[in-house]
């Protein structure tokens, strides 16, 4: 389905063949902790009646780029960087949001007066007793901005901490009566976010960096 609200007309996948049935196979591997109490999280991919991946389930197609590069000799990290904005109801416009955000922002800050809803204590206790392998949340550029930064890892692990982070981030937010949003420019007013996509590659059977010129310094090694 597209952003519009119309079915796609994929081949395969859509009236076409039927509308088939798929089936969401949980990765037990990707059980973990919750945000709500006493409730677990995990990640699935899309598979049909015969447990068949589906091309068009977003983590199969990762795992099928993560294939491509271990046909190469590597195996692919990931760090993501990840940007939202919060808002609060307007006050003034029936309807209407706002960036939820005191009269003395920063960037980078950590307090009440960058983040008087006090989300931001909020998202570091949940992502570590989650453990999404957590390396930083702060406030950024634009009041009511926030940024969450994850631990790079292998890029399926990591990509899998990354939407379970954003889906944790929407619905805390909700639940004290605030929206959260990681769209790029939701505000006008306000600069953009962004989703910053940190790749590195290391030699199957080596912690060596790909990436790293030997000739002009010596290689680090990824641990």
């Amino acid at each position: 389905m597209g952003i519009d609200g119309e079915i796609q007309p994929i081949h395969g996948y859509s009236g076409d063949v039927g509308f088939p049935d798929m089936s969401a196979t949980v990765d037990l591997g990707t059980l973990r902790p919750g945000w709500e109490p006493d409730t677990d999280v995990a990640v699935a991919a899309l598979t049909t009646s015969n447990d068949e991946p589906i091309a068009i389930c977003p983590r199969n197609a990762l795992s099928t780029a993560i294939d491509a590069w271990r046909e190469l000799g590597y195996e692919p990290h990931i760090g993501y960087e990840l940007e939202f904005y919060v808002f609060e109801p307007d006050g003034v416009v029936d309807g209407g949001w706002r960036p939820a955000a005191g009269s003395a922002h920063r960037v980078y800050g950590t307090g009440p007066f960058s983040d008087p809803t006090g989300l931001l204590l909020d998202y570091f206790d949940l992502a570590e007793s989650m453990g999404l392998d957590l390396e930083g949340v702060m406030a950024e550029f634009s009041p009511g901005q926030m940024e969450i930064n994850l631990r790079y890892g292998p890029a399926l692990d990591a990509t899998d901490r990354a939407f379970l982070c954003r889906e944790m981030v929407r619905e805390v937010a909700a639940a004290k009566g605030y929206r959260a949003s990681f769209l790029g420019r939701p505000d006008a007013l306000q600069v953009g976010s962004g989703l910053h996509v940190n790749l590195s590659l290391t030699p199957i059977g080596s912690n060596d960096n790909a990436m790293a010129d030997t000739s002009l310094a010596p290689a680090r090694s990824i641990v």
